[in-house]
């Protein structure tokens, strides 16, 4: 399993990670409209799911702001999710846990997850779950 670091210094575990193609299924659509979707959808996101957090929203916030409605410039196509844990104490029968989602083109997404953990704080966006025991 692999591991990363927040800005804080605290090792995150990587449990699974995914992409997929974020303009499958889309008939029809502008640059602008898809990233205001995005943005739309990933603050509720980010206000309402405990233990998700949609990472870039205030550069696609700026984008939406500063582009025109008629842009040719299309956001990234890769929709990444990777599910994470911490552990903060191994008495406690449970781990931090967050699905951190993201958007890219043609990057590592190794690399660019481990930018963006070292760029936020795991804890604030993190939920506790408790493990079953298995005895």
């Amino acid at each position: 399993m692999r591991i990363f670091y927040d800005k804080c210094g605290l090792p995150i575990h990587l449990q699974s990670i995914s992409g997929e193609d974020s303009f499958a299924g889309i008939i029809e659509g502008s640059p602008w409209i898809i990233q205001r979707h995005r943005y739309l959808k990933g603050c509720e996101i980010n206000e309402q799911k405990k233990g998700v957090y949609v990472y870039g929203l205030d550069e696609i916030k700026q984008q939406i702001d500063t582009n025109d409605k008629h842009t040719d410039i299309w956001p990234p196509q890769e929709r990444w999710t990777a599910n994470l844990h911490a552990y903060l104490n191994t008495r406690v029968n449970g781990r931090y846990s967050l699905k951190l989602k993201w958007y890219q083109n043609q990057k590592d997404p190794f690399e660019y997850m481990a930018l963006i953990l070292s760029s936020i704080d795991f804890m604030s966006h993190a939920i506790f779950v408790e493990e079953m025991d298995e005895d």
